[in-house]
């Protein structure tokens, strides 16, 4: 069984080592570029205190994080765009590699859509690598709509998707 939750501050360091690792590339190596953004994705403390981090727990252990921008984003001189008031944004969304393919990556998104909702947002949006064919699948599979790609200040181009989270009024 899966289990969601806001993550403690005693679990900070475990969360962003899960996080790490699953960005981690296939093939290790160390560079200036690649260490500067191992710590920027671990520092789970410093996402916490901008906006909610939760954390999927099997058998005691932490196996995936998600961090969930309700009213401000995470800093991130990348991509400074503002948050919209009627939007939630999903950020760093991370499962350990030895966990994937067991549903951790779609409960930490049912319970990121089920927060965006009860705090009355209206859509949910995402950004991941044009590069990223499997991540695609799953958000296009979980009912995510493509939008227009989002070119940064690096000039790298992420993909971009959005989900309208209002609830469904029957009439």
């Amino acid at each position: 069984m899966i289990t969601v939750r806001r993550v403690r501050p005693a679990e900070y360091v475990e969360a962003g080592q899960i996080t790490a690792s699953a960005w981690s590339p296939k093939e290790p190596f160390e560079t200036a570029e690649w260490t500067k953004f191992r710590d920027r994705v671990a520092d789970v403390a410093g996402r916490d205190a901008v906006a909610p981090v939760f954390i999927a727990v099997m058998e005691g252990k932490i196996v995936g994080s998600v961090t969930l921008e309700l009213e401000s984003r995470v800093a991130d001189p990348a991509n400074p765009s503002p948050l919209r008031s009627d939007e939630a944004h999903v950020r760093l969304l991370a499962v350990a590699p030895e966990s994937r393919r067991r549903g951790v990556a779609t409960a930490l998104m049912t319970h990121c859509v089920a927060t965006a909702r009860r705090e009355g947002k209206a859509r949910l949006t995402l950004n991941t690598s044009v590069h990223n064919a499997g991540a695609q699948r799953f958000y296009e599979a979980i009912g995510f709509q493509r939008r227009n790609d989002e070119v940064l200040a690096d000039g790298s181009t992420l993909a971009s998707y959005e989900l309208d989270v209002r609830p469904v009024v029957d009439s």
